[in-house]
């Protein structure tokens, strides 16, 4: 009985539709309007399950100004659909209900319930996986580097013994070994640090170090990154730093004919990729990308100070002026005890050597730009020969660390932590007595004068502080020429 009214209501939809079709007068249009309401609001179209869902907005649409016949006739198209996917589900329910359904629909049902169930009893079970990461050979690692290469060996592609390598590897365990779970078994942390190092000390990328060390290329970038940092977070304040060797310090560059000195200072360019593709912000004068290291070192090469990550573009006097370096000596906190001389009749503070790119000080002392007397001449020839154990510490770290030669292929946030890194490796190595490859020759400084931005009556107090002591230096170091 309820499919008898389904279809005549469909059939009196579509009767009603072909009437208005008929007729192209707005009354008859607003009528066919309001009869189709009426029609779709009677009791056997609102009585069949799910269409009262739908009735309201179709009954909206019709009574909306921009109703044409063309909308109309979508309208009753829906109508029908609606009806008709209705009547099929009605009819399926019936028949399962009343037992009726073919045997075939059972079983194509039954068939359906069986697969769910099956593909939920599955997705339940746990299958422990096959693969964690792909396949990788770890054999020249394992079975050749670590079994067979001698301290020579070592020191020539690690640029340490094996047992400075056991040590480096203690120190850093706590920050760098990582736990054993029931999952896939950690790098260990020999392997850790032995890829950090290899890359370090060679010009490759990423992925050859991958291949060599059976690592994913991701893996030696994560790797590096955390042994930077924890060399810096180690190591840094306990490895660069004067110690207690202000004293041979003094004594060594006495021996190259400048007294009461204890430490050379100069920057080096380390070339970087350009950040974001554009040199404006990193590019230097030789039309590269570069950050400025400034490096202080005693009398042997080590590094007593270092700081990284001003831009090449800045010069090196700035840096100089918003260094800690330049902070601590001016406020005599950075040597221990701040020793003091008296030198022909001046009070000579411990001395530092820079060259002509920085500001005279009483604690820097600088070349003549210009000498005029054999006195000066000497003491530039003496400045060049004690400053110079600077230009060798640069070569033997570049030497030892040839990633520092090339552009570093790391983001811009770890360059800092990986050239500390390099700098700590170096002490490190000098204090082990390790030998290194060829040294790589510094270019010679450019003299350019001091662009400090202080006022210019303190300016010329502290530049005739260290002409007094410069003066007084190179008197010294000309009358006791013949003892040199």
């Amino acid at each position: 009985m309820e499919k008898r009214k389904l279809l005549s209501t469909s059939a009196s939809l579509q009767d009603h539709w072909m009437l208005v079709r008929r007729t192209q007068q707005n009354h008859r249009i607003i009528n066919s309007r309001r009869q189709c309401t009426q029609l779709l609001q009677t009791e056997v179209l609102c009585s069949t399950p799910g269409i009262p869902d739908c009735i309201h907005q179709i009954i909206w649409e019709i009574n909306s100004p921009s109703m044409n016949k063309e909308n109309m006739l979508a309208v009753v198209q829906r109508i029908h659909t609606t009806v008709r996917h209705r009547r099929a589900a009605i009819e399926d329910y019936r028949e399962r209900i009343a037992g009726t359904m073919t045997t075939s629909r059972r079983r194509s049902l039954r068939a359906t319930m069986a697969a769910k169930k099956h593909w939920q009893a599955l997705a339940e079970v746990r299958f422990p996986r096959q693969f964690w990461v792909d396949e990788r050979s770890s054999d020249w690692w394992e079975n050749f580097v670590w079994a067979r290469w001698d301290d020579d060996h070592w020191i020539a592609n690690f640029r340490m013994s094996r047992g400075t390598f056991f040590e480096l590897v203690e120190a850093l365990r706590g920050r760098m070994e990582r736990q054993v779970t029931g999952m896939r078994r950690p790098v260990p942390v020999e392997k850790r640090v032995a890829a950090a190092l290899w890359y370090l000390a060679t010009p490759q990328y990423f992925w050859t170090v991958a291949q060599q060390f059976g690592l994913r290329v991701t893996t030696v970038g994560d790797i590096l990154k955390e042994f930077c940092l924890a060399m810096e977070a180690e190591l840094f304040s306990k490895v660069v730093c004067l110690r207690d060797h202000l004293g041979a310090s003094m004594d060594g560059f006495a021996r190259l004919g400048f007294p009461h000195c204890f430490a050379a200072v100069d920057g080096s360019h380390i070339p970087i990729r350009a950040p974001g593709g554009s040199i404006k912000e990193y590019g230097n004068r030789k039309d590269f990308c570069s950050v400025l290291l400034q490096g202080t070192v005693d009398f042997s090469g080590r590094f007593i100070d270092a700081e990284v990550g001003w831009s090449g573009r800045r010069h090196d006097a700035l840096v100089f002026r918003e260094s800690n370096l330049r902070k601590a000596m001016d406020e005599g906190v950075f040597v221990p005890g701040n020793p003091t001389a008296t030198i022909e009749g001046v009070r000579v503070p411990a001395l530092v050597l820079g060259d002509g790119v920085y500001p005279l000080r009483c604690w820097l002392m600088t070349p003549y730009k210009r000498p005029r007397t054999d006195v000066q001449s000497h003491y530039n020839l003496s400045h060049s020969r004690a400053r110079n154990v600077v230009e060798r510490a640069f070569g033997r770290l570049k030497s030892r660390f040839h990633c520092l030669m090339s552009r570093l292929h790391v983001h811009i946030d770890n360059v800092t932590p990986l050239i500390i890194a390099c700098v700590i490796l170096h002490n490190i190595c000098e204090d082990k007595g390790h030998n290194i490859p060829f040294p790589v020759d510094e270019p010679d400084p450019v003299v350019l004068e001091d662009t400090q931005d202080i006022p210019e009556a303190r300016k010329k107090r502290i530049y005739a502080e260290g002409c007094k002591v410069r003066d007084a230096i190179a008197t010294h170091i000309y009358r006791n020429r013949r003892r040199v």
